[in-house]
Parts: C-alpha cells; sequence; structure tokens
C-alpha cells in the first residue's frame, strides 16, 4: 500500500476520534518517534549503569497479527522473567515504582503497542461485525 494511502488513511481514522483519543494517538506516535530517535535512545543509556539500555532498531510486520504474534511473544517472555503480568508492571512503572532500565523501558514500550494494536483489532471487528 502506497505511503500516502496509509496517510491518508490515518487521518480519516482520526478525524472520527473524540479529542481525547486524539491525544492518545499523538502521544502514541511521539513515543514511536522517541524510541527510535538517536538522541533519546544515548540519554536512557547514559542513565542506566553500564552505560547500555538501548540500541536502534525498527521491525516491518508483514500483517497486523504478525506484529500482535511478536508483542504476545515478548511480552510473555518479560512476564515470565519477571513473574508479574503485563497488566500489573505498567501499572507499577506508570506510578514510578520501577526503574528505567532496559527491559523495563523495552517492555513498556511493547506493552504500549499491544494496547494499540489491541484496540485497532477491536475497532476493525467491531465495524465488520
Amino acid at each position: 500500500m502506497p505511503v500516502t494511502s496509509l496517510k491518508d488513511k490515518l487521518i480519516a481514522e482520526i478525524d472520527d476520534l473524540p479529542e481525547k483519543k486524539v491525544r492518545e494517538v499523538m502521544d502514541f506516535i511521539g513515543y514511536l518517534k522517541l524510541k527510535e530517535d538517536e538522541w533519546f535512545i544515548e540519554f536512557v543509556n547514559k542513565r542506566v549503569p553500564g552505560g547500555k539500555a538501548m540500541s536502534f532498531k525498527r521491525t516491518v510486520y508483514t500483517s497486523t497479527i504478525d506484529a500482535l504474534d511478536a508483542l504476545l511473544r515478548s511480552l510473555a517472555i518479560y512476564e515470565q522473567k519477571y513473574q508479574m503480568s503485563s497488566d500489573e508492571f505498567y501499572a507499577s512503572y506508570l506510578a514510578g515504582k520501577l526503574e528505567d532500565t532496559k527491559d523495563f523501558v523495552e517492555w513498556a514500550g511493547d506493552y504500549q503497542h499491544y494496547i494499540e494494536l489491541k484496540r485497532e483489532i477491536e475497532k476493525k471487528l467491531k465495524v465488520t461485525a
């Protein structure tokens, strides 16, 4: 699908959202840009003991299902490693009860991405039902 078509579709989807949801979308877009920004990666790496918390990476999935599958696998690994659900982790992370370690920053990002992808899929399912 051409990029302009994707942008047009995104704009059309955003036009139908209430203002609060538009702000959430903008925050999420900002997060995605920030996560791939070299300055942000360098900033996080300086804050973490050992100096290497994040690396620059971009993964492209061929379908929404592939992206969801990859996110669920990633979340399951963190949940098993830290013996807590992603919901519990994310609530504690947002409350500032957990440090900004490499795993926690990436887990939070994966969980945010999962929530957004899940909402998108649920919305599409409601439209087709």
